[in-house]
């Protein structure tokens, strides 16, 4: 074979040969460049990551660190030397109860090529464990190596944040949800939220009342205008709106209670306002019974000082009339005229005892009574007062059990009650029922009927007066026992407030029910007593008998003094009088054993006739002593009555029973 044919045989696979090995140098020398500019873009991507605030690392295929940047060094607190090549398992900054669950997800990375954030726990190398948020991603390292990245971001922070909302805003929904107040939030006319004690108070469902017109909680105001009038005001000034009025639930029962509110936008009203309702009604009852209270004590106290006056007076009319009746003849025409003015007289005492009684300084002639009884009293009495357009009906209960009263007192209530019934039937036709009844009393009925006393739960005789007229409006009811109001043009008397005064002073109570159109009853409550049926009225028999001895006879009142003198006189003493207790004291001092007995004011200036008392006991103990008062308050003279006192009379009495006391006293003596 020739030798260029050799040659040229040879030469083809050698350059196929060379061009073969060319390609590899030239692919080598390629993924060399390729490798060392991945390795370049990598330290550049670790030196840019080293800047990061977030926490960075790598681990490869087996979970060991193969980077961690400045800021996961510096928080966990490692060194490099301390975390390359190592697990962060080994290091502890894995807890060992998430360690399966790192496990885990390092394997979902590596198969999948990037995981979602995962929550879990670092521990610091002080030991500090702190909760983080990570996000892992799968790269190709340079070398071939399938490697992951973690980011991972502290939320401890933005936990205990969260968990400190949580807790506010479930702290929020409980004191909002079962606050005492009812509370809404308003906004353009439209009710955006209330809470579940705003819809109980008016009485409609929470989910009605949350997006309905802001119309259904002012309809609920007896005068919606004239409130959201007054509210504008301050609510454009961002002041706090607050006010008292009477409210309507949804099936109009009435309440009464205190609104506030607040504009949350005070330059503009209507976008949004908070408002807050609280249920004052029992509050609201107690200012009206203590207002009615104190308007009653001022009027006691007036009703009271005028009765202690007039009853002297009666005492000098009456005692001239006593004496005047003795100095005339049994046959005398004149006698007759003169009973009249007495019985006139009388009458006169018997409403200054009324207004004492009002007052809470009478004395009651206390004792067990028939309440059919002592309505039936008193049944003329109606009968003739009344039109006679007006019928009297009765339906009294047999067998009542007696109770404890005055009758006499008692029967003013019954002629206060039915004229006042009359009255609200007025021109027209109508009727006026008296009933009677027992009723036991619990402590459940009290305390609902009759908030503002203190009855005690047991047995009652219950007397009620139902009328067909007019009936009352709320407005008259919150009124009716003011003293002198009255719904009659010439209405002046001291009217249903002195009756209280006479139910008061006989632990009693009285409970109205009226509607308008549809008439009323008052139904009073007396409680019951043990004791027996009244005893019979003994008629005692007038005697002419005289006395003899001294008597210190003390008034300040001039006028009592000279009518008693001649009284006294008439009746067989010597009198020496004073005008006060002071000068009393000192005319006894001067010869104590020379009085066969003392009749003496109560109400002085100077020294009253208790300090009196008190002081010429000190004297001579056995000093019989008469006290006389306008008032009748005899409980405040139980301990003198105990202490020597020989007896009480009250202003006005005649010269009988001015005789009967002394009689008693020198009896006693």
């Amino acid at each position: 074979m020739p030798l260029t044919l050799t040659l040229t045989l040879l030469a083809v696979p050698l350059l196929a040969l060379g061009a073969a090995l060319l390609a590899v140098w030239r692919l080598k020398t390629g993924l060399q460049k390729v490798q060392t500019m991945d390795q370049l873009n990598r330290e550049r991507f670790h030196k840019c990551l080293s800047g990061v605030h977030d926490l960075v690392c790598e681990v490869d295929h087996e979970g060991h660190l193969t980077f961690m940047n400045s800021h996961f060094k510096h928080e966990l607190g490692y060194t490099s030397e301390e975390c390359l090549g190592r697990r962060p398992s080994e290091l502890g900054i894995i807890p060992p109860d998430e360690l399966e669950m790192h496990r885990e997800v390092l394997a979902k990375a590596l198969a999948v090529g990037n995981t979602p954030p995962l929550e879990h726990r670092m521990k610091h190398k002080g030991g500090e464990l702190l909760r983080y948020e990570s996000r892992a991603t799968v790269f190709i390292h340079p070398m071939g190596e399938r490697r992951v990245t973690i980011i991972s971001r502290c939320i401890e922070g933005e936990r205990q944040t969260q968990e400190q909302l949580h807790q506010t805003s479930a702290l929020q929904s409980l004191l909002l949800d079962n606050n005492a107040l009812g509370i809404a939030l308003i906004s353009h006319h439209t009710i955006d939220w209330v809470n579940p004690r705003l819809a109980e108070m008016l009485g409609v469902p929470q989910e009605q009342l949350q997006g309905a017109p802001s119309d259904i909680v002012e309809s609920s105001l007896g005068t919606g205008e004239s409130f959201r009038e007054n509210a504008i005001q301050p609510l454009s000034r961002g002041e706090w709106f607050d006010q008292e009025a009477e409210f309507y639930r949804s099936d109009s029962t009435p309440f009464w209670g205190r609104v506030m509110g607040k504009a949350l936008h005070p330059e503009n009203v209507d976008a949004g306002t908070i408002w807050l309702l609280e249920d004052i009604t029992a509050r609201h009852h107690a200012e009206v019974a203590l207002r009615q209270s104190l308007k009653l004590e001022s009027l006691g106290i007036l009703a009271g000082g005028i009765a202690h006056d007039f009853n002297n007076l009666l005492a000098a009319i009456l005692g001239n009339l006593n004496l005047a009746q003795s100095k005339l003849p049994e046959d005398s025409k004149a006698l007759d005229y003169l009973e009249r003015v007495e019985r006139t007289v009388i009458r006169a005492s018997d409403l200054t005892r009324q207004m004492l009684a009002y007052s809470g300084r009478g004395q009651f002639v206390i004792k067990p009574h028939d309440l059919n009884r002592v309505v039936e009293e008193v049944t003329h009495l109606l009968q003739a007062s009344l039109s006679k357009k007006i019928s009297l009906r009765f339906k009294l209960s047999p067998g009542l059990p007696p109770f404890m009263a005055d009758a006499a007192q008692i029967q003013q209530v019954v002629m206060n009650l039915v004229t006042n019934a009359a009255d609200a039937i007025g021109e027209g036709e109508g009727s006026i029922t008296i009933a009677t009844e027992f009723q036991a009393l619990d402590r459940a009925f009290i305390s609902t009927t009759f908030p503002t006393n203190h009855l005690r739960p047991g047995p009652y005789v219950v007397m009620s007066v139902e009328d067909t007229g007019c009936g009352m409006s709320r407005a008259i009811l919150n009124r009716i026992f003011d003293p002198f109001f009255t719904t009659k043009l010439t209405g002046r008397g001291l009217g249903l407030s002195a009756m209280l005064g006479i139910l008061r002073g006989h632990d009693a109570d009285i409970k109205i029910y009226s509607e308008e159109g549809k008439g009323s009853v008052f139904k009073v409550f007396f409680p019951a007593s043990i004791n027996g049926p009244e005893a019979p009225f003994e008629v005692e028999e007038e005697t002419t008998e005289l006395f003899s001895g001294k008597t210190l006879l003390v008034d300040d009142e001039t006028v009592i003094l000279e009518i008693t003198h001649a009284a006294l006189g008439a009746l067989g003493f010597e009198v020496v009088t004073a005008g006060d207790g002071l000068e009393a004291l000192q005319i006894f001092k001067k010869s104590p054993y020379d009085f066969d007995l003392v009749l003496m004011d109560v109400t002085m200036p100077r020294m009253d006739g208790m300090e009196a008392f008190d002081a010429m006991r000190r004297v001579r103990p056995d000093v019989p002593v008469i006290l006389t008062s306008g008032y009748s308050d005899l409980e405040s003279l139980q301990g003198p009555l105990g202490q020597g006192l020989a007896g009480f009379l009250q202003k006005p009495y005649q010269i009988k029973d001015l005789r009967k006391a002394i009689r008693a006293c020198l009896q006693g003596k």
